[in-house]
């Protein structure tokens, strides 16, 4: 436990993010979503929130890691827990997904600021799986690789944590500001936390500098500057009567960003700074002995 919690906290305050971005070509293909409830705001309450599910909070420190924190330790974990309904905090600790695996793995740099695609990453969790943390390898570093061998082995305990798929919602152009997301994705995702019980993992840019500025009220106000800034996080709430509607995300910079980890984004704001929303479909065959 030290030695993850060492790992998982890094003191520092220089923060790396690591989104590599998504084309119109890389989304030209993809599933949209598709549950039941789409679009229709009268089947979902009016907040919603998964955080009695969030696994510890962590920090991503100075690597680009950003994308496997968010689709792996933090959407992946949070989903199983809130399926089997694991709150407990030693629970949910043993039962956390590794990102430092997804981003080994994916890292096309193979060095701790490298990037990693979200559409590649979902794409690894759907034909591989996920290593948890109390697997081998323990304490990966974030530029470590592993042998062809050693992953063959690993497909064994990878396998049972498969997705069955994703689907996903995103920007026209993939310029928000420009083209906004619209209701029906703000509604989508309401749908998939409110109804489904369900995180949404999501990228964001062209938001400048704003985000190192998040005091702990926990209020994230984009301020907008084309071709800046891209990162990864992970949508756990929503609230439609704060600030006049707003999702709740977790961050990967430690418990001293924002909120204790968190933040409130307006939906008004999240339809011009978000390009791209990630929903997963957890394999109907898990059971409770996997989780």
């Amino acid at each position: 436990y030290i030695l993850f919690t060492l790992t998982l906290f890094w003191l520092n305050f220089i923060f790396s993010q690591g989104y590599e971005p998504i084309t119109l070509e890389d989304v030209n293909d993809l599933e949209t979503y598709s549950k039941d409830g789409y679009g229709f705001a009268n089947q979902i309450p009016v907040r919603a929130s998964l955080e009695k599910f969030v696994p510890v909070i962590g920090n991503q420190g100075k690597t680009g890691s950003c994308v496997a924190w968010a689709t792996t330790y933090y959407n992946l974990s949070i989903a199983y827990n809130s399926i089997f309904n694991i709150t407990n905090e030693a629970e949910k600790f043993m039962h956390s997904f590794d990102p430092w695996f997804t981003f080994t793995q994916l890292n096309s740099s193979n060095n701790c600021m490298g990037s990693v695609h979200p559409i590649k990453a979902m794409e690894f969790i759907r034909d591989y799986g996920a290593k948890k943390l109390m697997f081998p390898p323990y304490d990966l570093e974030c530029n470590e690789s592993i042998s062809q061998n050693t992953f063959n082995i690993m497909k064994r305990y990878l396998a049972p944590y498969k997705i069955d798929k994703f689907e996903s919602l995103w920007a026209k152009d993939l310029d928000p500001w420009k083209y906004p997301m619209s209701n029906e994705t703000v509604s989508s995702i309401k749908t998939e936390i409110g109804k489904y019980g369900l995180p949404v993992a999501a990228g964001f840019r062209n938001y400048d500098g704003s985000l190192d500025k998040v005091g702990s009220s926990g209020y994230w106000y984009p301020t907008y500057k084309a071709k800046s800034g891209g990162h990864f996080m992970t949508i756990v709430g929503y609230d439609d009567y704060v600030n006049g509607g707003s999702f709740r995300v977790v961050n990967n910079w430690g418990e001293d960003w924002g909120d204790n980890g968190f933040a409130w984004i307006r939906y008004s704001d999240f339809k011009k700074f978000c390009d791209i929303a990630l929903f997963t479909w957890v394999s109907g065959n898990i059971n409770r002995s996997f989780a």
